[in-house]
């Protein structure tokens, strides 16, 4: 058996590499019902976020271009080729090694960011309800997260104000002057969009509104903190409105495009911040180049939190060695359940032998 990570991440590709690898619920069921269908993968998990889609399988062989193929497919890509260099693949203790890290948040985007984790943690419970975990990287993800926890409760790694949402919060802060003169627009529903709303109070925001594709969940976070709730449906008339536009979406197309931009500056006689924290993105990149707007992606941000992520590379040494102890507590369980699992056979075959005399 061959324990393989394959994937593709911020340090390999930009988003519009990226993006096209990202799987959405729908997709993440459609894969694992292929490894599921395949007899060369016992047990698969996949993790697919803005910043990441990487599965975790254990093999019969050892092939890591078969779970490429099986997403090339899921994803409808069917030229794969030009974008192999963004990919990558690890086997044995490297492919555990890098699980770990990026559990702990050392090899996300914003290093120590805590979201990760979560992420893991619905990766895990998904591949459970497809039947798809098995004894090894159920083992190997319960270790997992209890080395996330870890890194996190005993180190300085997630400490400070780092994750993406609270990036663009910070970006805005210094950007806009005056938070509290200006208006607003959060796109989605998500955790990301609740974590920015939550920053944007805080920060003294005062008039934020609220769009998202499913209206009663718009309206359910708008309510939360105070916010206002407006139809997706009246975004060109409400664009030229406001003074900022974060929009973190699970849409798989652009909410706004080139020409609602440049309309909507028509209308104004001021600037137009922009802030996609969606991947697949949600707004036109070619709206960059409007006069008046500034766009940001998720790859910009982490040059807005370099104070932080300074300090919790300071704490990364002592994560590190928190990996290494449990990469030697991760073999040893596996050991024990291996010789358990022989005693039980050879107890088997031990009955049998008796039985049939």
């Amino acid at each position: 058996m061959y324990v393989i990570c394959m994937g593709i991440s911020h340090r390999t590709c930009p988003v519009d590499i990226r993006e096209k690898y990202y799987l959405h619920p729908a997709d993440k069921d459609m894969l694992l019902d292929e490894f599921q269908a395949c007899p060369s993968v016992n047990e698969a998990i996949i993790i697919s976020t803005c910043n990441r889609t990487e599965i975790y399988a254990v093999l019969t062989v050892n092939q890591p271009h078969l779970l490429l193929e099986l997403l090339c497919h899921v994803k409808g890509v069917h030229d794969p080729e030009t974008d192999l260099n963004c990919f990558y693949a690890y086997s044995g203790e490297k492919a555990i090694r890098h699980l770990l890290r990026v559990a702990a948040g050392l090899d996300s985007l914003i290093i120590g960011e805590k979201e990760i984790l979560g992420q893991v943690k619905a990766a895990i419970e998904l591949a459970r309800t497809h039947r798809m975990t098995g004894p090894f990287l159920n083992i190997l993800f319960n270790l997992t997260i209890r080395t996330g926890k870890l890194a996190r409760n005993q180190t300085e790694i997630g400490r400070g104000g780092v994750s993406v949402s609270w990036a663009a919060v910070e970006l805005i802060r210094k950007t806009v002057p005056e938070l509290r003169h200006s208006s607003v627009l959060i796109i989605g529903a998500g955790k990301m969009s609740r974590l920015a709303i939550g920053d944007l109070k805080r920060k003294g925001a005062e008039k934020v509104y609220v769009m998202n594709r499913t209206r009663s969940k718009g309206e359910q976070l708008a309510e939360t903190f105070g916010a206002a709730t407006l139809p997706l449906e009246d975004l060109a008339q409400v664009l030229p409105r406001v003074d900022i536009c974060i929009c973190s979406s699970s849409a798989p197309y652009y909410l706004i495009d080139r020409e609602t931009v440049k309309t909507a500056c028509r209308q104004r006689d001021k600037g137009l911040l922009l802030i996609d924290l969606s991947v697949p993105r949600n707004i036109d990149p070619a709206t960059a180049d409007i006069p008046g707007v500034t766009l940001v992606g998720v790859d910009e941000l982490d040059r807005v939190v370099a104070y932080n992520v300074r300090k919790r590379l300071a704490a990364a040494y002592e994560v590190e060695k928190i990996i290494t102890a449990k990469i030697r507590e991760f073999y040893r369980k596996l050991s024990t359940r291996s010789q358990y699992l022989n005693n039980k056979e050879k107890d088997s075959q031990q009955r049998k032998a008796v039985l049939s005399l």
